[in-house]
């Protein structure tokens, strides 16, 4: 069973599975997370983040895409907002490309 995020906590959780894809997580990505909500929640989603299997967070995307981002427009500004934050160690790499790629899809 995935968890139940609001809408916020869902953008957290996409940004760490934007920010795991290379595997390094980097304190400029770390600190872009932590200035989007406040320290409990970021810990919160954090910790549950860790506990799920690649699998379980795939799942949590698709349970909780209809919901946060039923429209075009939303989909594209959470889409807008990976990528920055994608780019924000300075570093787009090929695989963070092809993770914004497919989740151009599965969103």
């Amino acid at each position: 069973m995935t968890p139940k995020f609001n809408h916020q906590e869902f953008n957290i959780f996409l940004m760490l599975y934007a920010s795991f894809t290379d595997y390094e997580y980097s304190e400029k990505e770390e600190k872009n997370i932590r200035e989007c909500c406040d320290q409990e929640t970021y810990q919160k989603i954090f910790k549950q983040f860790n506990e799920m299997s690649s699998f379980q967070r795939l799942q949590t995307i698709i349970d909780h895409k209809e919901t946060h981002y039923p429209t075009k427009e939303k989909k594209e500004a959470v889409l807008d907002t990976l990528k920055k934050q994608f780019d924000v160690d300075g570093d787009f790499s090929r695989p963070e490309q092809t993770t914004l790629l497919f989740l151009d899809k599965l969103l």
